[in-house]
């Protein structure tokens, strides 16, 4: 701006200044111009007087005159000049000064010469005798008048040149500390130029339309923040060099890696597999992309969608990842459930089937038809215990995802100790002894009986089932400010390391043989575990071979609002 100001000032100073300079030059050249021709007549008219009076004796006095006196005669011949010599000289009657005054007794002309730059003035007075006096003068043109005065005008511009820099330095800090110290979140407040109250309009509206979209871009970024962060799946933002643009801490766990180690590197970097490579490849290329991938012992649905512009052009794209693997092991569970399901009703089944044959034929003795039926009254009660476990376990399925069966406060010292009373004969017949660790003071939890009483029972059981001739079986309740503790622990078979991880699976068993023995579903523990999720309780085994067996239930305590 100050330069604009200066060449503003500066062209506008010298234009003036050359304008003034011309016109000036113009109106001293006129006014020079009139003086010398008055001049000039003066002197010829004094000229030819005193020639007239004098005679050519006066001639000689004027060698000496500045001006050029010239005697021309009657017929055109120079008879006399005092700069020049005559007999050189052409006939002068066709001089428009000399026929002028020969006309109207005195004339006068101007001639230029483009050469010098100058013009000649002539002034001529005819005489009594028929001659013409003529005196002429050199009188300089305009331009070269001009051309005289331009080291005052290169001055005059010096000058012109400082004092434009000082006014143009001057007004330009004047108009600037203005908008420099205009307050742009209030714009209209401020004290400035009347021609500066549209443009501060202007910024007031654009400040308010800017502070509005800023705030809607912050709600839109919180919201996306506060979405995306919160996902369980993981997002990843691509822009069309592969690039990431954005990531959330789901993906970045996926991935293991952190935003600083991510942002603005190459998807590559992170997804090495070809087959990933592919389908990010297929993104970029405007393709949407859905499909399963494995990732560190991890199965992942992948949802790959570009993002296009106006122009339906690819200029990024969104990978969203979506942790299936529990979805994949609970369709694998039900899978095997199904298979374990048939296979274990098909087992007492085929024995009911086979005794009821061979009685129904007449194959079987009569002595043996008690025998037969307490076998087929067997099976038939396995099947019914097996259905009731399927049962109980799909009710825990579906109270573990809708949360609608009913819980209220319940003692669990009373559900442990009515349990255990249950199992007792169950313990003397195999000599186990049962022993309770556990104050006689009600300890409450909020819970559901039914499936508190199903828990209990099935662990209780297990201790016995799966222990020694005269073993024990140790049932301890504990309550602490955080949690209640309820273990039970015997000194039975024990499990193996590489099997206690899979013992809460449906139909698993450890020992079989005994399994069948002792009339196992498999179910039993299935059950327990269900159950503490039902409760948001966490179930605990330690194990070791043939040094018994601890489970433990680590129960929320009842809550005072409870």
């Amino acid at each position: 701006m100050k330069r604009r100001i200066f060449y503003s000032i500066f062209i506008i100073a010298c234009f003036s200044a050359f304008c003034t300079a011309l016109l000036i030059s113009l109106i001293l050249y006129n006014q020079n111009l009139e003086q010398v021709k008055n001049s000039l007549a003066v002197e010829t008219q004094m000229i030819a007087d005193a020639y007239q009076q004098s005679g050519s004796d006066y001639l000689v006095a004027l060698n000496d005159l500045p001006q050029r006196v010239t005697l021309v005669g009657q017929d055109g011949q120079v008879l006399w000049d005092n700069q020049a010599n005559p007999t050189h000289m052409a006939n002068h009657n066709d001089r428009q000064e000399i026929l002028t005054a020969r006309e109207n007794g005195f004339g006068e002309s101007v001639r230029y010469s483009s050469t010098l730059l100058n013009k000649t003035i002539y002034y001529a007075i005819a005489l009594d005798d028929g001659s013409v006096i003529r005196v002429s003068t050199t009188f300089h043109s305009g331009l070269r008048l001009l051309l005289h005065i331009i080291p005052y005008l290169l001055v005059i511009y010096l000058l012109i040149t400082l004092l434009a820099a000082l006014i143009a330095k001057r007004q330009t800090l004047k108009i600037l500390r203005t908008i420099n110290d205009l307050d742009l979140d209030q714009p209209l407040a401020a004290d400035s130029y009347p021609e500066l109250a549209p443009m501060l309009s202007r910024l007031h509206k654009q400040k308010q339309q800017i502070n509005q979209q800023i705030a809607d871009l912050s709600q839109q970024k919180e919201e996306f923040m506060a979405l995306s962060t919160n996902m369980r799946e993981g997002l990843i933002l691509l822009n069309q060099k592969a690039e990431i643009v954005s990531i959330n801490e789901s993906a970045m766990h996926i991935c293991q890696t952190t935003l600083h180690e991510s942002k603005g590197q190459s998807i590559y970097r992170f997804c090495r597999d070809l087959a990933m490579q592919k389908t990010i490849e297929s993104l970029l290329n405007n393709q949407e992309i859905e499909t399963i991938y494995p990732l560190r012992g991890k199965t992942y649905q992948i949802l790959a969608t570009p993002i296009c512009n106006d122009r339906r052009q690819c200029i990024g794209g969104l990978l969203l990842f979506i942790d299936i693997s529990e979805k994949m092991a609970n369709e694998q569970m039900r899978r095997e459930f199904s298979a374990n399901v048939s296979h274990e009703l098909k087992t007492p089944l085929t024995i009911i089937s086979g005794y009821a044959e061979i009685m129904a034929n007449g194959l079987a003795k009569v002595e043996d038809h008690q025998q037969f039926a307490t076998k087929i009254y067997n099976e038939a009660h396995r099947l019914l215990q097996l259905i009731e476990d399927i049962i109980q376990l799909s009710s825990l399925d579906e109270a573990g995802e809708n949360q609608d069966m009913p819980k209220e406060p319940i003692d669990i010292v009373a559900i442990a100790k009515e349990e255990s009373a249950r199992l007792q004969p169950l313990a003397a017949e195999k000599e186990i002894l049962i022993q309770e660790n556990f104050a006689d003071s009600p300890i409450y939890i909020y819970g559901n009986r039914q499936i508190l009483q199903e828990m209990f029972y099935n662990l209780i059981e297990n201790a016995i089932k799966y222990n020694h001739i005269h073993g024990h079986v140790r049932i301890g309740i504990v309550a602490h400010p955080d949690e209640i503790l309820f273990s039970v622990a015997d000194d039975g078979i024990g499990i193996a390391p590489e099997e206690q991880e899979r013992v809460f699976e449906r139909f698993y068993r450890v020992d079989k043989s005994r399994s069948v023995q002792y009339g196992g579903t498999g179910l039993g523990l299935s059950i327990v575990k269900h159950g503490a999720v039902y409760h948001q309780a966490k179930v605990m085994l330690h194990s070791q071979l043939q040094q018994g067996t601890v489970v433990t239930i680590a129960f929320p305590p009842l809550q005072p609002s409870c």
